[in-house]
């Protein structure tokens, strides 16, 4: 999300003694799956022991020329606001796990991956970083509306979000019809999607928009603007705004939704 290349990884896990055998070579194949995917090396680490949870703790090094390091402080007046994919996949994921039971396979299976098997969209930041398209930039890892506020508080800037802009795959719009639940709250609050905020000058959007649909097949998302006050809002459907509703993780919160 800093617009750097990926280089080495560290990873060190405590584990607990309920856990096979299997369990963590299943857990290592993946990770040197991601890693061989993105050109990480696996240097090292350690493991250990665990009396309570199994703990994981993965740290990774980058690398990015100074000029082309992307940093939540650059947004402006007039940037338009973009996301890389889809929000509220994951979190919808994690959800169909908790509640157990059936439901369709048709949209329950790419939410269960998506929360499962979450693909970083490290490719795209570099892209984007590497041509100056973006002045700022951060992953959704806490959901939509809680990291953009990061990116509006260290810029000192305000953003208007327009809801029938928001990205929503068709198989989260299945899901919260099964169980009758909102897509908007679903893609505002829901972390670990993984895909990347960022602003863009309007200057260079089509540009942008076009280079980016042509690298990788797919369209890039507006979904609003950043404002020279200090509000935060959603544009809605009727053409009014109102102050984009409070979600996502917190990590330093008693309870998160």
């Amino acid at each position: 999300a800093m617009g750097a290349e990926p280089m080495d990884a560290y990873v060190c896990v405590a584990v607990p003694g309920r856990l096979n055998v299997e369990d963590m070579e299943e857990f290592y194949r993946g990770l040197r799956e991601m890693a061989r995917e993105h050109g990480v090396n696996i240097l090292g680490g350690d493991t250990t022991r665990s009396n309570g949870p199994l703990v994981i703790n993965v740290a990774l090094t980058g690398c990015a020329p100074k000029e082309q390091v992307l940093l939540r402080s650059g947004a402006a007046p007039g940037d338009l606001l973009y996301v890389t994919g889809t929000l509220g996949d994951a979190g919808a994921g994690l959800d169909l796990l908790k509640r157990g039971g059936d439901w369709p396979g048709q949209w329950g299976d790419p939410l269960l991956r998506a929360h499962l098997d979450p693909r970083p969209h490290l490719l795209e930041g570099l892209f984007l970083a590497q041509h100056g398209f973006a002045t700022s930039m951060m992953d959704l890892s806490d959901g939509l509306a809680s990291d953009l506020r990061h990116i509006c508080k260290r810029s000192q800037v305000g953003a208007i979000v327009r809801e029938d802009a928001i990205p929503i795959s068709g198989q989260l719009r299945r899901y919260a019809e099964w169980f009758g639940l909102e897509p908007l709250a679903l893609a505002l609050g829901s972390g670990e999607d993984y895909c990347l905020l960022l602003t863009v000058p309007p200057q260079r959007a089509k540009e942008m928009e076009e280079a980016f649909l042509e690298r990788f097949g797919r369209p890039i998302r507006p979904i609003g603007e950043i404002t020279q006050e200090p509000e935060i809002l959603l544009g809605t459907g009727d053409g009014n705004l109102m102050p984009l509703p409070m979600g996502g993780w917190d990590s330093f919160a008693s309870e998160s939704p």
